[in-house]
């Protein structure tokens, strides 16, 4: 069945045609009082609070989504791995009692690039378009993207309506878009005793997103332009930027290349240091450790 379109379109508006809260809260008065899903039954009210809670947070209760999809309205079986190949749905993560997926486009959070953890050192890449930039509803499925690696309990997400947060261990990573701006920023939060590790996270996760946007949307023009951690450690208003560095090469065939972290051109993974515009003494010394300022091996 899978050759025929309305396959797919039946799978994704199911879920996405309950958009507003008006057209959950006919869904659930539709539902008896006791609600049976396979094995297990829970009062209407709790099952209230559990819609409730992803219209506000974008974490879906995998038995949401066994009531929405079911053999009289679409397979349950079929409908998830439909859902997660066009990056609409990320998970499962495996959490008690029962497994959640996130749907970022449903979150009522926003999220900006502001650390709250004084000892981390930021690192940063902005992913501008150039020429025809992707409509609207790709950005929310680079959350997806970004999410997708993040299936342990362990870890601790936050999902918003403009990107997500991740919290593993010490270290924060995020991704914030902005259709307006035409622009997805990756970020990783660090401390410095693992910033070689921390550097690869970062690209790995760029690597995944433009991979992404290029087999979806073949228009995208991506530059990404590279922060200099030191200057976003001192707050500076403008910080130090490399926009396509000659040591950086993007992807032109996402299928046959490899990724773009193996084709970087991997620079010393020492403190030997290079100059910063804003190293403190504007005397053009060389002040800056090397890994602040570029990626450094693993």
């Amino acid at each position: 069945m899978f050759h025929r379109l309305t396959v797919v379109t039946d799978a994704v508006s199911l879920l996405f045609h309950h958009r507003s809260e008006e057209k959950w809260d006919s869904h659930t008065r539709s539902l008896p009082n006791l609600i049976s899903v396979g094995c297990e039954t829970i009062p209407k009210l709790k099952y209230e609070k559990m819609v409730s809670n992803f219209l506000c947070s974008g974490v879906l209760d995998d038995l949401i989504l066994k009531c929405l999809y079911n053999p009289q309205t679409f397979p349950y079986e079929v409908a998830v791995p439909l859902l997660r190949t066009f990056k609409l749905l990320c998970g499962p993560i495996h959490t008690a009692p029962r497994s959640t997926y996130i749907i970022p486009y449903f979150s009522s959070n926003w999220l900006d690039l502001e650390s709250n953890e004084e000892k981390l050192l930021q690192l940063r890449i902005d992913i501008d378009f150039l020429g025809f930039s992707p409509p609207s509803y790709a950005y929310n499925l680079v959350t997806c993207v970004y999410l997708t690696p993040f299936t342990d309990p362990g870890v601790d997400i936050k999902t918003a309506y403009n990107g997500a947060m991740v919290r593993h261990g010490l270290i924060v990573s995020r991704v914030v878009h902005s259709t307006v701006n035409r622009r997805i920023t990756v970020q990783v939060d660090t401390p410095v005793d693992v910033l070689d590790s921390s550097w690869r996270q970062l690209m790995d996760t760029t690597d995944s997103i433009i991979k992404h946007l290029r087999s979806t949307w073949v228009a995208a023009y991506p530059i990404c332009k590279f922060y200099c951690a030191h200057c976003l450690y001192l707050n500076k208003s403008e910080p130090e930027v490399e926009v396509d560095p000659d040591w950086y090469s993007p992807l032109s065939n996402a299928d046959n290349e490899n990724p773009l972290s193996e084709q970087l051109k991997i620079l010393p993974s020492n403190a030997d240091p290079v100059t910063c515009c804003n190293d403190q003494t504007n005397s053009g010394q060389l002040q800056v450790p090397r890994p602040l300022r570029f990626p450094c091996k693993c």
